[in-house]
């Protein structure tokens, strides 16, 4: 027997085991820095490659530090205080400055001067050190650190993602002028954007007489406000600089929410490898595309889910602190940004909140916030639904309308590629017409919840038990749940009902974080067991992506039933998983059986399917679709699309910022009356403003234009340019006319009667003389 504190003589005495640390000072922060470091100079080396102009790769990077992050920083630690690490203060406080800069743009564009939007940042640094709480605040270290494992983790979850981006994307569409097409979507962002330059509200660039624009344009003003900033083009700006920042900041924000409510920093790394894949589990060649979750063709999307992030990340102080007044701010912030970020953003976040508040536990006072937030999101969406959303009545209700994205819808039951009728309550001819088609839906909605397995992680909650009784386990339950029912209850020709899932996609990363790390935490023996799982999981990822069919295509519809099998058959496994975790948890109540691995090894199977997804996706998989990957044109096509490029650079450059201009070229390919009037050349490369261009996000795809009064005389500026006509155009405010002989007739009277200024082989440029003093066409 010996004394505390003493050792018998002659006993050896093991000294203590010491865990290797890093040398103090400044080798330790650059083991810290250097993960993050390392991806910026990925980013970096990625654009240059990609022939971005190094002086505007320079200005951007100090816009987004001085113009974005530290203004953002500044004010998000003087509103809330220093949060748990320096990448969740700088991560948020970007995020911030996001939602900040729409404040801040407005007021520059609508006083005229969009240039002084390069005073914000010193107005929001001295506001937030402007009073001794908020200076207390900003100058606080934060309490924690991640550890380099961490920091490590994220960035390699950040490269992946850039280096997918980059195959999809940078390496796809060319700064202009180019003879590549551009996807039309990209040219009416461009279009929005130099809109944002002149106007608050924004009005309608690609038919002006249409008044103020109704859509959800907030990403549109984010670059206009990056232009004024900087002087940065814009077509660099949308098609090189803005994309890989915003994604990546989406990642690491998805990180810091799961790390804020998990409390593991473990859970940060699960997180961000779970968010960064742009798809998952995509076996089956007959979906038609990819869900691109990260898809840049969708600025909009992109620039939303930093934002919903914050919104979270607020709603979770809200609920489980003190509700003080930085978080309220933030969150009312945040959830009018998300509003005009994106039409789908707030009611998947409304449906979070309404579900956690519906919950028969928690505290009164958790219940009495949840319910204010929620009469605050629809009070705000009711002002957006007819302020910054809206756009063409093609949409509807229509379940499963969804499914029709899929070639396996076509093949077997219309036989033709057209768009079903969107107007009926279930999608034509998968109800009531035999077995097959019976097995047809089930087989297509079961492919669906394979590619949507991130969201579907909402059932966590009521199979793991420290998830189950915290309010924001449910409201991320509820906000994955929304935009699921959303997808599959919603109709819209362009497919636009997918957005409501892509939205989902950071909350669902963040719950199968969250669900991971708290069954591994439960014991040790349950962590080495979850471990097994991810393995497991990761093994099954990776030998379906290199043993299954890939490749979109077409097929006879016994072949597309036969091949059912591939994803159901990972559905089927995870409903076993998930009901074998809960009927033990539910046996474990009663008999206390010593099975504490078995929730660990279900959750673990899940995140090893899903975060293996993120460096085979680009390895394996050679899907492409139009969109990423449009299909090879003839040399005549090239030159066409050249002489556009460079038609409308040279508008960029010459033609004044608010001056109008009419053109005959209005589709993509021959003219007609319900053609896809989906030409935004002019708007988009120009950037200026067109009296009739493509009409489509006005009318609807394939509709007539609203006022064929107004078209006519704009097409008889072309046909039959005679004085009366052109004097009509000037006294609607046009300036110019940009003639295309490639699917349109410029009649050559129109050069007597208009001076030619440029011509580009198909296309010519004019100006018109005004004959009379005129009123402008819209207001300054």
């Amino acid at each position: 027997m010996t004394i505390a504190g003493r050792v018998p003589p002659g006993t050896h005495v093991r000294a203590p085991r010491q865990r290797p640390r890093f040398a103090a000072g400044p080798s330790r922060t650059a083991a810290r820095l250097a993960p993050a470091l390392l991806l910026a100079a990925t980013c970096v080396a990625t654009l240059l490659h990609f022939a971005t102009p190094p002086q505007d790769l320079a200005g951007y990077a100090a816009y987004l530090a001085l113009g974005l992050v530290l203004p953002g920083f500044v004010v998000h630690r003087a509103l809330r205080g220093p949060q748990d690490t320096w990448a969740a203060d700088l991560a948020l406080g970007a995020a911030t400055g996001l939602c900040l800069e729409l404040l801040a743009w407005a007021a520059t564009t609508a006083t005229g001067h969009p240039r002084w939007i390069a005073l914000w940042p010193v107005l929001a640094v001295a506001a937030g050190l402007g009073f001794p709480a908020g200076r207390r605040r900003v100058l606080t270290r934060p309490a924690g650190r991640w550890p380099v494992w961490v920091n490590a983790g994220v960035a390699t979850a950040g490269a992946l993602l850039v280096w997918h981006l980059s195959r999809i994307f940078l390496s796809v569409y060319d700064l202009p002028p180019t003879a590549h097409p551009y996807y039309p979507d990209l040219l009416w962002h461009l279009g929005l954007a130099a809109e944002a330059t002149r106007s608050v509200p924004l009005q309608t660039p690609q038919v002006i007489g249409a008044g103020t624009l109704h859509y959800h344009w907030f990403a549109d003003a984010h670059m206009a406000a990056a232009h004024a900033f900087t002087g940065i083009a814009l077509p660099t700006l949308l098609l090189r600089l803005w994309v890989l920042p915003m994604a990546l900041l989406t990642v690491v924000t998805t990180a810091v929410l799961a790390h804020r409510l998990s409390g593991r920093p473990g859970a940060a790394v699960i997180a961000a490898w779970l968010v960064a894949p742009a798809m998952t589990l995509d076996w089956w060649p007959w979906t038609a595309s990819r869900m691109e979750v990260f898809s840049p063709l969708s600025p909009s999307q992109l620039y939303s889910m930093p934002i919903t992030v914050l919104f979270v990340y607020a709603l979770s102080d809200l609920v489980r602190r003190r509700a003080t007044t930085g978080t309220v701010t933030l969150l009312a912030l945040s959830a009018v940004a998300s509003v005009g970020a994106k039409a789908s953003s707030t009611p998947v976040l409304l449906g979070g909140v309404l579900v956690a508040l519906v919950l028969p536990w928690g505290r009164r006072s958790d219940r009495r916030r949840l319910a204010a937030t929620a009469v605050g999101l629809i009070a705000v969406e009711a002002v957006g639904s007819r302020t910054v959303q809206g756009g063409f009545s093609g949409g509807g209700l229509q379940l499963f309308s969804d499914l029709s994205s899929m070639w396996a819808y076509h093949d077997v039951v219309t036989g033709t590629s057209h768009t079903p009728n969107l107007r009926t309550p279930v999608l034509p001819g998968l109800v009531g017409l035999g077995g097959n088609r019976l097995l047809l839906l089930l087989g297509m909605v079961g492919i669906e919840l394979v590619r949507a397995l991130r969201t579907l992680l909402l059932v966590l909650p009521l199979v793991l038990r420290p998830l189950r009784r915290d309010p924001m386990a449910w409201a991320l339950s509820g906000m994955c749940a929304a935009g699921l029912l959303a997808t599959f209850v919603i109709a819209h020709p362009g497919y636009s009902e997918y957005y409501f899932l892509y939205t989902t996609v950071p909350f669902g990363a963040v719950l199968g974080a969250w669900g991971l790390t708290a069954v591994a935490r439960s014991s040790p023996r349950a962590a080495r067991v979850a471990l097994a799982g991810v393995g497991l999981g990761a093994v099954v990822s990776a030998a379906g992506d290199l043993a299954l069919s890939h490749g979109t295509r077409r097929a006879a519809p016994a072949l597309v039933l036969a091949g059912l099998w591939q994803p159901l058959a990972v559905l089927l496994a995870f409903t076993v998983v998930l009901v074998l975790v809960r009927g033990v948890d539910l046996f474990r109540r009663r008999a206390r059986p010593q099975l504490p691995g078995l929730a660990g090894l279900g959750v673990g199977v899940v995140v090893g399917l899903l975060v293996v997804a993120l460096p085979l996706q680009d390895l394996v998989d050679p899907r492409t679709d139009l969109a990423t990957h449009p299909p090879p044109v003839s040399a005549a096509a090239r030159a066409n699309l050249l002489d556009e490029s460079r038609a409308g650079t040279w508008i960029a450059e010459h033609v004044p910022l608010r001056d109008v201009i009419a053109t005959n070229d209005h589709c993509l390919g021959e003219a007609r009356p319900s053609c896809a009037a989906m030409s935004w050349w002019v708007s988009g490369l120009g950037q200026r403003r067109t009296l009739v261009e493509g009409w489509a996000y006005q009318a609807g795809p394939g509709r007539l234009f609203g006022d064929p009064q107004l078209l006519a005389l704009n097409q008889r500026a072309f046909t039959d340019p005679t004085p009366s006509v052109l004097q009509a155009l000037r006294d609607k405010g046009v300036d110019w006319l940009v003639g295309s002989t490639l699917f349109g007739v410029v009649s050559p009277r129109l050069a007597h009667e208009a001076a030619v200024v440029e011509r580009f082989r198909t296309v010519t440029i004019f100006r018109l003389v005004s004959a009379r003093p005129r009123a402008p066409a819209v207001p300054a």
